[in-house]
């Protein structure tokens, strides 16, 4: 059973037979740290999601004897923090990353973990089928998307995957208002002329029109989405959202204008922040024709 990205309080999330009984496990950021936390849960199945059997544990101590019943091999695919290698261990993974040389196969099969955390490396149907999967009862993806994961795959393996949803959405809204400020001022154009050698100000001055006053389309409204609209409002950009979860009401509270379809927010506007899932109904839902509006 795969947990929907963004979706962290289905119904069902924990009455999949793999994980019933078995471990659960908190994926918690912070300050670009990840925090997991995995111990054995006991009892019924839950109704109430998939944080109902989660351990809510800060820093803490280390996992009591209950916790400690079982190590769990748990592979940590791409680079992190020390403290997160210190915090898991501590829960009661028994931690292996992968080695710069080591492909994520090679790693899979030297840890045959049960929990796989993972970022911006590649867990695909090419990965999954060339290594086994044998015990692996959870991948976490340290990120909002999953689209660098087999979900398919590993569901029908009896792996639950899971996300972070939301974990970077303040700092993907102040990525996107950066780009924004590049796109208007320049700046990275700057930077490389500078570094040559050459202070060209009035030149990068010409067709400067600034955020304020300007229009903005929003593709997406969902963790990230919401926080890119904030920033924008700030600035003093008017807002219009598009998103298919998104009623007038809410578009309205957030001081944005509501659209009832991509071209209609589209339709003017002087610049697009994209903020969707990658999946077949978002597919090339950008396209030129949506760009000429």
């Amino acid at each position: 059973l795969a947990v929907r990205p963004g979706t962290f309080t289905d119904p069902v999330a924990w009455s999949s037979p793999c994980f019933h009984g078995a471990a659960a496990l908190q994926l918690a950021t912070a300050g670009g740290t990840l925090a997991a936390a995995a111990r054995l849960r006991r009892g019924g199945r839950s109704r109430k999601g998939i944080y109902a059997g989660l351990v809510r544990r800060g820093t803490g101590g280390p996992a009591g004897e209950a916790d400690a019943e079982k190590l769990r091999p748990t592979l940590v695919v791409d680079p992190c923090t020390p403290s997160l290698l210190e915090r898991l261990s501590r829960c009661g993974c028994m931690v292996d990353q992968r080695a710069r040389t080591e492909s994520v196969v090679q790693a899979m099969e030297r840890v045959r973990p049960e929990i796989v955390i993972i970022r911006s490396s590649l867990l695909q149907d090419e990965q999954v089928k060339s290594c086994s999967t044998e015990g692996l009862k959870l991948v976490m993806r340290a990120g909002a998307g999953t689209d660098n994961i087999a979900v398919s795959s590993l569901v029908q393996q009896g792996v639950i995957v899971a996300n972070a949803a939301g974990a970077n959405a303040i700092a993907v809204a102040e990525l996107t208002m950066a780009h924004l400020l590049n796109a208007d001022r320049r700046l990275s154009d700057q930077v490389a002329t500078l570094r040559e050698g050459h202070w060209k100000r009035l030149e990068f001055a010409k067709g400067v029109r600034g955020l304020y006053g300007r229009t903005l389309a929003v593709m997406g409204v969902g963790h990230i989405g919401r926080e890119v609209v904030k920033r924008a409002l700030a600035f003093g950009m008017e807002v219009r959202c598009w998103s298919r979860s998104l009623s007038p009401e809410e578009a309205t509270a957030m001081g944005a204008k509501h659209c009832a379809s991509p071209e209609e927010a589209a339709e003017g506007a002087h610049a697009m922040a994209v903020h969707l899932p990658l999946s077949e109904a978002t597919r090339g839902l950008v396209n030129e024709d949506l760009m000429r509006r």
